[in-house]
């Protein structure tokens, strides 16, 4: 009996922690992919961009 109730709040806890993860890892790839825009934006715009500049940025991401 003990080791049903183990095996099922493992169980939801594995789930639950699955679920959090998804919702991390989609936040994290919603944010990488803004930052890649703003990135775009400033390159487009300032054509004249070190080429240093660029790489450090591109690193980060």
């Amino acid at each position: 009996m003990y080791f049903m109730t183990y095996a099922i709040v493992g169980y939801k806890t594995t789930k639950t922690f699955k679920k959090v993860l998804n919702i991390t890892y989609i936040i994290c790839e919603f944010l990488c992919y803004i930052i890649a825009l703003i990135w775009l934006n400033e390159k487009i715009r300032k054509p004249s961009y070190p080429h240093k500049m660029e790489c450090s940025v591109a690193g980060t991401l």
